[in-house]
C-alpha cells in the first residue's frame, strides 16, 4: 500500500520521497466515506473537488497517523478503517491581551472598590498530539465611571502598572506567532536510533539490489557486445569465402575452419563430419595435422566423445548406420569389401532402467519386431569385418528370450544386408555357426548345398558356416564314428597310437 515518489496531499506538509529517503505515503482509499473522512482530516479543501479516480492518486505520508493506525510495528500498511489524525488550525487570536482601553483625567481619585479583572490566555504546546491552555489572571485597579471627569485630550494619561503586570506583558509579546507551528511538527514524533538503523538497513539493501540489477544488465551487454563483435567477424569471413572458389565442399570446410572457428564457437555438423572422415582414414595422420602442423581441427577428446556418443536400442540404429556411412565415404574401394558375421551368447535375466534410453532394458527386445514382457536370455550380435583389410565394427544387437526363430533371423538378415547396401559396403558372404536356428534360416533364404548363396537386390551373397567351428565339428564326428577314406575305414584310435608312439619316442 506505500508508493513513493509522491508529495503529500495533507495541508501544510508537502512532504516527497525523494527529498526524504525512506518516507512512506499512502494512498487515499476507494471507499466514497472513507475518502471523504481522509479528506476533511488533511483540511486540504482543493481535494473536495476531485473525482474518486483522481483522489485514489493522491497520498497522505506516514506522519500523521497513529502507530494504531498500522497492521504491524514496520508501518508498511495502513489498517482499513484508518484515517489520518484531524488538521487543527491555530490562530493567532487564541492568545489574546486585554487592556484597558480607557484614559482618565490625572486629578480623578482612583477608587479602592469595585474592581475589575481581565484575564488573558497563553496556549503552550505540552506534547505532539495534544495542548492544554494555562489561564494567568491579572488584577487590574481601574476607576469607576464618573461624571466629574474630563475627558479632554489634553490632560488624558494612563493609569500605572505593576512591574508584574509588566513583566508578563512583556513575555506574552515575546511569543511566537502560531503562524510558525506547522501541523507536520505538531504530529511528527521524534525518530530513535533503532528506527534509523532500520532505515539504513533497508536503504543499504535497495541500493544493493540496485547494483545487482546494474551488474547483470552489464554483463548482459558486454556479452551482446562479444556476440556482435564475433557475428561482424564470421559475416567478412563468410563475405571473403563467397569470393573464392573451391573444388569440392570438404575443401571449402577445411578452409572455413581456417578462418572462421575460434574456441567459444561450436562445430558446426559439415565441420564434424569432415573431421570424423579425416579421423576414419587415418588416424595417425590426424594426429599429424593437428599437433605437428596445428591444423585447426577438432580434438582428440570431442572425437572420441562424438564416436561414442550413440547410445543405441536393440535393433538396427539409424544413427549408426549414419556413422558408418561417414566411415565408408573415406573407404577405397577394396576396403568396402565385407562379410556379415552373427552369433549369439546366453546372458543373465536381469532388468535395469536406461536413463539414456528412458526404458527398461531386459526385456526380450528384437528392435522394430516388437518388444515382450519375457526375460531376455540371449544375445544376438551382428558384426561387419573387412575382406581384405583389417577392420570391424558392429551394426546392431537383439535380445531374445530363447534363440531367435528362424523366420524372423532369415528377415533380419536380408534387411542387413539392405543396409549395408545402401551404406556402400560390399557385403560378400554370411558366416555363422551350425545353430539349429541358423541353419533353418539359410533354408529360409533359399541356400542349399548346391546353391550355397541368395540375392539381395540383384547381387550375390553367399553364406557358409565358420572354420573354427567345422573343425570342432569334425572332431566330435570323429571321436564318436570312423570314417571311410578312399575306401578304407579311419578311426579316432589310430590318430590316439600315433600320439603315444610319438610321446614315448626319445627322437621325438
Amino acid at each position: 500500500m506505500s508508493r513513493s515518489g509522491n508529495k503529500c496531499a495533507y495541508v501544510r506538509c508537502g512532504k516527497s520521497a525523494r527529498l526524504e529517503p525512506g518516507l512512506k505515503l499512502y494512498r487515499f482509499p476507494k471507499d466514497i466515506l472513507l475518502s471523504r473522512q481522509w479528506i476533511l482530516n488533511c483540511g486540504n479543501s482543493d481535494l473536495a473537488d476531485l473525482t474518486q479516480d483522481d483522489l485514489y492518486k493522491r497520498h497522505i505520508c506516514g506522519h500523521h497517523f497513529l502507530d494504531e493506525s498500522f497492521t504491524s510495528y514496520n508501518k508498511c500498511r495502513l489498517k482499513k478503517s484508518s484515517f489520518p489524525q484531524p488538521f487543527v488550525e491555530i490562530d493567532s487570536s487564541d492568545i489574546p491581551v486585554n487592556i484597558p482601553i480607557k484614559t482618565y483625567s490625572a486629578a480623578s481619585k482612583f477608587p479602592l472598590s469595585p474592581h475589575q479583572v481581565f484575564e488573558t490566555k497563553r496556549v503552550q504546546s505540552t506534547s505532539t498530539t495534544s495542548f492544554c491552555e494555562s489561564t494567568k489572571r491579572i488584577r487590574l485597579i481601574t476607576p469607576v465611571k464618573s461624571t466629574k471627569y474630563s475627558t479632554s485630550q489634553s490632560n488624558v494619561s494612563t493609569p500605572e502598572i505593576s512591574p508584574n503586570s509588566t513583566s508578563f506583558f512583556k513575555s506574552v509579546s515575546n511569543l511566537p506567532l502560531t503562524t510558525a507551528l506547522k501541523p507536520k511538527q505538531l504530529f511528527q514524533k521524534s525518530t530513535s536510533d533503532a528506527d534509523l538503523i532500520l532505515k539504513l538497513k533497508q536503504t543499504v539493501a535497495r541500493q544493493i539490489k540496485i547494483i545487482a540489477l546494474k551488474r547483470v544488465t552489464i554483463s548482459k551487454l558486454k556479452k551482446n557486445l562479444i556476440m556482435s563483435r564475433i557475428q561482424h567477424r564470421q559475416n567478412k569471413s563468410v563475405h571473403f569465402m563467397n569470393l573464392l572458389t573451391f573444388p569440392s565442399e570438404n575443401s571449402k570446410t577445411l578452409v572455413n575452419m581456417q578462418i572462421s572457428h575460434s574456441k567459444s564457437k561450436p562445430w558446426s555438423q559439415k565441420e564434424k563430419q569432415f573431421a570424423l572422415s579425416l579421423f576414419y582414414k587415418s588416424p595417425s595422420a590426424y594426429k599429424f595435422l593437428f599437433y605437428s602442423k596445428q591444423i585447426s581441427l577438432p580434438g582428440l577428446s570431442s572425437i572420441r566423445r562424438w564416436v561414442g556418443s550413440s547410445k543405441c536400442r536393440a535393433g538396427f540404429s539409424p544413427v549408426l548406420f549414419k556413422q558408418l556411412q561417414i566411415k565408408v565415404d573415406s573407404m577405397s574401394e577394396e576396403e568396402k569389401y565385407c562379410t556379415l558375421v552373427f552369433d549369439e551368447m546366453k546372458i543373465k535375466n536381469f532388468l535395469e532402467y536406461s536413463k539414456y534410453l528412458d526404458l527398461v532394458e531386459g526385456y526380450e527386445d528384437l528392435g522394430h519386431k516388437g518388444r515382450t514382457n519375457k526375460l531376455a536370455g540371449q544375445a544376438m550380435v551382428m558384426i561387419i569385418r573387412g575382406v581384405y583389410s583389417s577392420w570391424k565394427m558392429p551394426i546392431a544387437y537383439f535380445l531374445p528370450a530363447t534363440s531367435v526363430k528362424h523366420k524372423v533371423l532369415s528377415e533380419l538378415l536380408e534387411e542387413a544386408v539392405k543396409r549395408l547396401f545402401e551404406c556402400g559396403l560390399i557385403v560378400k558372404a554370411l558366416v555363422c555357426d551350425q545353430g539349429a536356428s541358423n541353419v533353418a534360416a539359410y533354408k529360409d533364404l533359399g541356400i542349399t548345398k548346391d546353391k550355397p548363396y541368395f540375392f539381395v537386390d540383384n547381387k550375390k551373397v553367399f553364406s557358409m558356416f565358420d572354420v573354427p567351428h567345422l573343425f570342432k565339428n569334425l572332431r566330435n564326428h570323429f571321436r564318436k564314428n570312423n570314417l571311410l577314406f578312399n575306401g578304407e575305414e579311419v578311426s579316432f584310435k589310430d590318430i590316439k597310437d600315433t600320439y603315444d608312439i610319438d610321446k614315448n619316442s626319445s627322437t621325438s
